[in-house]
């Protein structure tokens, strides 16, 4: 958790070594887990430049995503999934984006392929929370409370601390609308250790932030 540190450092070898392409996506990290958003796109785009890679263009559309420019982190995972069309993740990314542009069937249609491809993740590895914990956000999305609480269930059941999936819980409660639940859930996630800039950033957490009393970013 120390990211002016680690920025401090990463700049120091990128300074050192300008191509490597490593150092510039560790930096746009600790920038994004610092909440410089812009700043940490600049980084990632650097790195991208040098080496095309879908990890970059991903954290590229995140950065956006953080910054509600949705159009466009629509448009980076768009160009991530070019690269890696089998990650669920990157499409539940796309539809994310595009649910909170209000492209409602485009959203839509990318939860339709990201479901496809998690469920068949489970088929592999049926003891991955993190898996289980993105469906609940995926089947909340288009509607299925049914099957958005079943994940909710098997996430918990599962068990592990994973702050990602801690945050995975809190979005799918949001987009159920049980407000009691989620705000249970931000206050586990605020004392999970997920970086408290990104939380404040996420869009999705303003009623929660609302009713808990804290301002908005």
């Amino acid at each position: 958790g120390e990211y002016p540190q680690a920025i401090a450092d990463f700049t120091q070898v990128a300074f050192l070594d300008p191509t490597n392409t490593s150092a510039l996506n560790n930096l746009g990290t600790a920038r994004y887990l610092n909440g410089e958003f812009s700043a940490a796109i600049a980084s990632w785009r650097k790195s991208e430049a040098i080496k095309p890679n879908r990890t970059a263009l991903s954290n590229i559309g995140t950065g956006y995503y953080y910054l509600r420019d949705f159009q466009q982190a629509a448009n980076m995972y768009t160009k991530a999934i070019e690269a890696t069309p089998n990650d669920h993740r990157l499409w539940g990314n796309l539809a994310d984006a595009q649910r909170m542009a209000e492209k409602n069937a485009a959203a839509r249609t990318n939860y339709l392929k990201a479901i496809d491809l998690a469920e068949s993740a489970l088929v592999i590895n049926d003891a991955d929370p993190l898996t289980s914990s993105r469906l609940a956000v995926y089947y909340a999305s288009i509607g299925k409370p049914e099957k958005a609480r079943a994940n909710l269930q098997r996430t918990e059941t599962l068990g592990g601390a994973n702050p990602y999936m801690q945050y995975d819980i809190t979005v799918a409660l949001v987009l159920l609308g049980d407000q009691q639940k989620a705000q249970y859930a931000y206050k586990n996630l605020l004392e999970s250790g997920f970086p408290i800039a990104v939380i404040e950033a996420e869009p999705i957490f303003e009623s929660l932030k609302q009713s808990s009393g804290e301002s908005s970013p």
